[in-house]
């Protein structure tokens, strides 16, 4: 079900590493999808992008007949029942029950905001005082403390002005660090756009609140303003950008367990995390292929489901939360949140960035050295063995 009119559009989606394209082709879905995939870092190590549409679409179209698509439904809460069925009610009034729900609805999730008071409900019953607040904490969304400036430029209009910017040089991102500032620029839409992607942080306010929309368009005074004494390839770039959108950055708190009861959360209803590592999508498409495995074996019935959504949350929930650290460190090291290059020489400064530079790679090593299959494998022994005894 779909809380959308019709099916979102909305930007890019970039997703680093190899296990997601391995999932999509176990599923017969990545021909469709690699049509409208730009691949940039050529080699194996690739990062590609597409627009969530296309990859929706990709979806769509390979429901079977049986499936139905409720669009403008918005999930107002649930209610577990002892007969095991489950009670959804939406805001427009209506009612459906289910075995298992699966919240899938984002950061914002409704799904994670009953989750999380049923968990605060048991554990007030159970006098736990300590229990009760740390549920609350991962009911709604948290500040990560940045924003991110983004825009489209169109790739003609930077050529005009800079037509040896090393953007249009080389297909892979182009990064800029500064203390804590960020800046991505890459060439996207077939080389019609330059994504542009700005990134300010104020690392002291992470896990507050932020004042104002999530989304909003500021003038681009205010984002040169960041830059301003940034390098003429930045300069460059910021002059051709129009109409920035300020993106607040989220996340959720780190959740116990993704599963409650026969609720499973997935995607960023469940760990939503900062974009440094291109890792969000495919995390939440490694949750997807795991639970529909597990719930699509045989060994799964009504009698097993409770055991195979605890499977789920032990094999998924501790890689996804290792993913959502890795990238929060990636972040931390890209805006320099932990350095201070004051008064240090020009080659103590490069010996510094060069250290940082293989802490990071460091930190993204696992998008290209981890194996979905050992998941599935380990998913599945834990589940028969459940169905011997």
């Amino acid at each position: 079900m779909s809380k959308f009119m019709k099916l979102q559009q909305s930007w890019l989606q970039s997703v680093q590493g190899s296990e997601w394209l391995l999932v999509l082709k176990r599923l017969g879905l990545a021909d469709e999808l690699l049509k409208y995939t730009e691949v940039r870092e050529g080699g194996v190590n690739t990062i590609r992008s597409f627009h969530r549409p296309d990859f929706q679409q990709a979806l769509v179209g390979r429901l079977p007949a049986s499936c139905r698509i409720h669009c403008s439904k918005r999930l107002q809460s649930y209610c577990q029942q002892p007969t095991g069925q489950i009670e959804i009610q939406f805001e427009d009034g209506s009612t459906t029950t289910c075995d298992v729900l699966i919240g899938a609805d984002g950061i914002k999730s409704a799904v994670r905001r009953t989750f999380a008071h049923e968990k605060v409900t048991l554990a007030r019953s159970q006098g736990k005082s300590t229990g009760a607040a740390e549920h609350e904490a991962f009911a709604d969304p948290v500040w990560s403390g940045m924003v991110a400036y983004r825009a489209l430029i169109p790739l003609e209009k930077l050529r005009l002005v800079a037509p040896d910017h090393p953007t249009l040089l080389t297909s892979a991102p182009c990064c800029y660090v500064g203390k804590n500032k960020f800046i991505i620029v890459y060439p996207m839409s077939r080389g019609k756009f330059v994504n542009f992607v700005a990134y300010d942080s104020q690392p002291e306010l992470e896990g507050t609140t932020f004042n104002g929309p999530w989304v909003s368009t500021v003038s681009p005074t205010e984002l040169a303003g960041l830059f301003s004494t940034w390098e003429t390839d930045i300069q460059t770039l910021i002059s051709c950008v129009e109409n920035p959108l300020l993106w607040a950055v989220h996340t959720v708190n780190t959740l116990e367990s993704f599963i409650s009861g026969r609720v499973a959360l997935v995607g960023d209803a469940a760990h939503a995390m900062t974009p440094f590592q291109g890792s969000g999508a495919g995390q939440a498409i490694e949750d997807a292929f795991i639970l529909a495995t597990l719930l699509g074996h045989h060994a799964t019935t009504l009698q097993t489901l409770d055991h195979a959504l605890l499977v789920y949350d032990k094999v998924r929930r501790p890689r996804a939360v290792e993913v959502v650290a890795n990238s929060r460190e990636s972040g931390r090291l890209l805006m320099l949140h932990d350095y201070d290059f004051r008064g240090m020489s020009d080659d103590a400064v490069l010996k510094e960035l060069h250290t940082i530079g293989e802490k990071h790679d460091r930190s993204a090593d696992w998008t290209w050295n981890t194996s979905i299959d050992e998941s599935v494998e380990e998913a599945l022994t834990m589940l028969l063995e459940n169905a011997v005894l």
